[in-house]
């Protein structure tokens, strides 16, 4: 599990199916394509077995506190984001 804190942005946290959790803050200018970037290649940097050419990772969505899904939503600082990654082959 890799965790970075930061009292001034909010937290994603990225679930796999199964196995551990990944969490990274966010600014409240990046959009949720932009996230999904930033995630691919922390999840490349850190963790070899994530690698998205070695495993097919789903996007099951982004959601908020509210439950609202969003895409291409303009993230802002009170969002907490939850990334549901499937990479069952």
């Amino acid at each position: 599990m890799v965790a970075i804190s930061c009292r001034c942005h909010p937290i994603v946290t990225i679930y796999r199916l199964e196995g551990p959790r990944l969490e990274l803050p966010i600014s409240y200018s990046e959009t949720v394509g932009y996230l999904k970037q930033m995630v691919s290649k922390l999840l490349d940097e850190r963790n070899l077995n994530w690698k998205p050419e070695k495993m097919r990772l789903w996007l099951r969505g982004f959601y908020m506190e509210n439950n609202r899904i969003i895409s291409d939503y303009k993230l802002n600082s009170k969002d907490r984001i939850i990334l549901l990654l499937d990479d069952r082959c």
